[in-house]
C-alpha cells in the first residue's frame, strides 16, 4: 500500500489538532461534574462538527486519549470514564454503548453501529443471591487494528488481540487471539488472517 495514501479524517485532524488542544485546555477551567453534563449534551451533534466538539471533552474527562478519535453522534459512555484509555485513529460509530470501567483500547480500532462493550456481567450461580445483586466486574482490553462489526456484543472480562475482525452480531465472551476473524453466538474463530498489516502513513 502506498505511503502516499491517507484518510481525509486523519488529515483534517492534523490540521485542527492545535485548536482542539486549545479547547481542551479551556475545559480544565470547569469542574468535572459540569463537563460530564456538557459532554452528554454533545452526543446529539451530528457530523464532523460533533466529532470536533467531543474530542476536547475526551482529553479532559478520559484517562488517556490518543490522536484522531472520531466519536459519532449518539454514542453512550457508561461507568467511570476516567479509567478508560484509548489509542489513536479510532472510530466509534453511532448508537454504540461503551462501558468504560477499566477499558483499554489500542489504535486503529473501528466500533461499528449498534455494537456494545459491556464491562460487567451478572452472576447467576450463587445460591441465595439474586442475579441483579451479583455483578462481576470485567474490564475489556482491545488490541490494535481491530474491526468490531455492526451489532456485535463484547462482554468482559475479555482480552481481544490485535489484527482481529469481529463479525456483525457476534457475541464475544472469551479472549480472542491475534490475527483472526470470529463470528457467531458465542463467537468462534472462522478464519486466520495475516499479521503483516501496518498503519497507513499520512502524506504531507
Amino acid at each position: 500500500m502506498s505511503d502516499r495514501i491517507w484518510h481525509k479524517g486523519e488529515k483534517a485532524f492534523r490540521i485542527a489538532k492545535p485548536m482542539l488542544l486549545a479547547m481542551s485546555g479551556v475545559l480544565y477551567l470547569f469542574p468535572r461534574f459540569l463537563l460530564k453534563e456538557l459532554f452528554e449534551w454533545t452526543r446529539g451533534i451530528p457530523g464532523y462538527l460533533g466529532v470536533a466538539v467531543r474530542y476536547p471533552f475526551l482529553i479532559r474527562l478520559f484517562g488517556s486519549v490518543g490522536d484522531n478519535i472520531a466519536v459519532m453522534h449518539n454514542v453512550t459512555f457508561a461507568g467511570d470514564v476516567s479509567t478508560a484509555s484509548f489509542g489513536s485513529h479510532i472510530s466509534l460509530w453511532s448508537n454504540t454503548w461503551i462501558d468504560c470501567d477499566g477499558l483499554k483500547m489500542g489504535s486503529h480500532v473501528m466500533l461499528s453501529h449498534n455494537s456494545s462493550i459491556i464491562s460487567a456481567a451478572h452472576v447467576y450461580d450463587i445460591e441465595g443471591v439474586m442475579m441483579r445483586d451479583a455483578v462481576l466486574p470485567g474490564p475489556v482490553i482491545i488490541g490494535d487494528n481491530v474491526w468490531i462489526g455492526a451489532g456485535a456484543r463484547i462482554i468482559g472480562p475479555v482480552v481481544i488481540g490485535s489484527n482481529v475482525i469481529i463479525a456483525a452480531n457476534a457475541l464475544v465472551t472469551k479472549d480472542i487471539e491475534d490475527n483472526c476473524v470470529v463470528s457467531g453466538v458465542p463467537a468462534k474463530i472462522i478464519k486466520r488472517i495475516g499479521n503483516n498489516y501496518s498503519p497507513i502513513k499520512i502524506s504531507k
